[in-house]
């Protein structure tokens, strides 16, 4: 095994390490993320095995098929976060909304107090 190997296989299991002990998400979703984390380290410790993977699927090269992967799940990844971002945006300014409709309502009754 060579040092690059070494330290990739070391950074994988320590993110592994990281989500399952940090993130508190459904076993589902530790279980598939371990799974892509173990597909991650055999890809570093083999990589003979991707080019067999991308030669069968019809890409020249195993890293051309891990970047066009790589590609596909941060496109993806990028979409549920920004699909998120704007849910809570509009949590957000219903939040607001509600709030301010509220102060509203009450402030003719603190002014009626005053006099």
């Amino acid at each position: 095994m060579s040092i690059i190997q070494l330290i990739l296989t070391v950074s994988i299991l320590l993110l592994l390490w990281l989500y399952i002990r940090h993130f508190k998400s459904q076993l589902i979703s530790k279980i598939l993320f371990s799974i892509l984390f173990v597909a991650g380290i055999v890809a570093v410790i083999f990589p003979e095995v991707t080019n067999v993977i991308a030669n069968y699927v019809g890409v020249g090269r195993g890293a051309d098929l891990l970047l066009y992967i790589t590609v596909i799940v941060f496109y993806t990844s990028l979409t549920f976060i920004y699909s998120r971002f704007k849910k809570i945006e509009n949590r957000q300014t219903e939040i607001i909304r509600l709030l301010t409709i509220n102060s509203a309502k009450k402030l003719p009754q603190k002014l009626t107090d005053k006099i």
